[in-house]
């Protein structure tokens, strides 16, 4: 069960009703157990390593390629994790390119990250051998599968959740990558099983 120890409610300031719960927001929060962030880092390039389903750039430098009007176009970029689909990947369905991670620890708010993670789509990243690239999603780990209106605005700005869940030991030890309530990816990582899936969340453009 995702942890939410940090969430806190909010009234709405015009809701008359008794109820603490009517018409209020959750705090979206990190998950996981995760004193601090090297020790996600450990247990996300673990899952990562054990997968076999990407290559990984680590602490990658970035330049604003779409700035938006007013921004601080002079900021330093510098993403946790690209990662770089591997053939047992391709072969297990995906038809994507490069994405990325950011890494937190437990616990924090996810607003912030989330926030960073949609300037960092506006970003071209200097790759090994001084090449650029520019990524097809990003997600935040650890953040469980996110649901409701969060989780439409999440998807359609191409940012998602990555975590692992289960215990280690356990059959159902999974490392999965959500984009809003849609699955992208899932790897059992003690039956080596990969599962592809709506690769096609995020695409839509113009009016609903």
């Amino acid at each position: 069960m995702p942890d939410t120890s940090c969430q806190v409610l909010i009234k709405d300031p015009d809701d008359k009703s008794d109820s603490p719960c009517h018409s209020c927001i959750h705090a979206l929060c990190t998950s996981g157990n995760y004193a601090d962030e090297s020790e996600a880092c450990l247990a996300f390039d673990e899952a990562v390593n054990r997968s076999g389903l990407f290559k990984v750039w680590k602490e990658v430098r970035g330049e604003m390629n779409q700035p938006q009007p007013g921004n601080n176009i002079k900021s330093a970029y510098r993403i946790d994790r690209v990662l770089v689909p591997t053939q047992k990947l391709y072969d297990s369905g995906w038809t994507k390119g490069l994405i990325g991670v950011e890494i937190k620890r437990s616990n924090i708010k996810a607003g912030p990250p989330l926030s960073q993670m949609l300037d960092y789509l506006r970003c071209v990243w200097i790759a090994p051998g001084n090449i650029k690239v520019m990524l097809d999603y990003i997600f935040l780990f650890p953040l469980e599968k996110t649901a409701g209106t969060i989780a439409s605005l999440m998807a359609q700005n191409c940012v998602g959740s990555c975590s692992l869940r289960y215990p280690e030991v356990s059959e159902w030890r999974r490392f999965e990558f959500f984009l809003g309530e849609q699955k992208l990816i899932t790897h059992y990582l003690n039956k080596n099983r990969v599962e592809i899936g709506n690769l096609v969340v995020g695409n839509r453009t113009g009016s609903r």
